[in-house]
């Protein structure tokens, strides 16, 4: 029944319903055998604004094998709009550790590796130059990599997956970048 609201996008009736079989389900054992009611609460939490009880819900709902990716990936995805990068790197992670075919989770992977490549290589580039330069040089390519590939970025999630994926604006996107940058090179 709450799915069932969900779907006629009546967030508050199917958040009390879902609610009501949570409790159901966890009755008897805090683990019941599927964790598909509390990721369903936890989407329902997120549409109604409640991104901390979304966040706790979708967490419940790694247990479970059958939603480990999904909630990983909603978890991802809250991590993302709140900055916490480090977060949703490893969640994201996590969410392809249980599913590798993972569209959304592997395009926005593969696009973010496939820009940290470009500067790197970019930047190996200028390293073997010598003199002021190319030292200037390639700072500035890099500051351009950086700047534009987050246009890059947006256009394509846009594109590939419209309103199901939102990384915010472009600052966010420049954090994410950097941040990533910064842990490829960490390991």
């Amino acid at each position: 029944l709450g799915k069932a609201a969900l779907r006629r996008g009546e967030f508050e009736v199917a958040r009390g319903q879902l609610e009501q079989a949570v409790e159901r389900l966890i009755h008897r054992h805090p683990n019941p055998v599927t964790g598909e009611a509390h990721y369903v609460l936890g989407l329902t939490r997120r549409w109604l604004g409640e991104a901390e009880d979304a966040y706790a819900s979708l967490y419940k709902a790694t247990w479970n094998y059958e939603w480990r990716s999904a909630a990983y990936y909603q978890l991802a995805t809250i991590d993302c709009q709140r900055s916490d990068w480090r977060s949703a790197l490893g969640h994201l992670e996590a969410s392809l550790d249980t599913n590798r075919q993972n569209n959304k989770a592997v395009v926005l992977k593969a696009m973010l590796d496939l820009i940290l490549g470009f500067e790197h290589r970019v930047g190996a580039w200028f390293a073997e130059r010598e003199g002021p330069a190319s030292k200037a040089l390639s700072v500035t390519s890099t500051l351009a990599i950086l700047f534009l590939s987050k246009f890059v970025i947006l256009e394509v999630i846009d594109i590939v997956f419209g309103d199901d994926v939102e990384l915010g604006g472009l600052i966010e996107v420049v954090l994410l970048v950097i941040a990533l940058m910064v842990a490829n090179r960490a390991f």
